[in-house]
């Protein structure tokens, strides 16, 4: 994904989420970000397989990655957790 400096997050394809022994790929057809001095934030995804996911994440390694953890994403039953990088 590619985030603009400014808050919005570009159009990207080929991303792949891991659940279980299952990998679904997606497009992110947009989304928004924030990430406060702390540097911890959060991050809004559209997909283009019709899920919006909303994460709070960690900016780590001098600003090139993040951590995310989403409770209870679209569609889940209550309780489930997903994190990764």
């Amino acid at each position: 994904m590619k985030f603009d400096g400014e808050g919005g997050i570009q159009s990207s394809s080929g991303n792949v989420l891991n659940v279980g022994t299952t990998q679904q790929t997606f497009g992110v057809t947009g989304g928004t970000y924030s990430v406060g001095s702390d540097c911890t934030g959060t991050v809004t995804l559209y997909t283009d397989v019709g899920r919006t996911w909303f994460n709070t994440i960690v900016v780590v390694g001098n600003g090139e990655e993040y951590k995310f953890l989403r409770l209870q994403p679209d569609a889940a039953p209550v309780g489930i957790i997903q994190s990764g990088t």
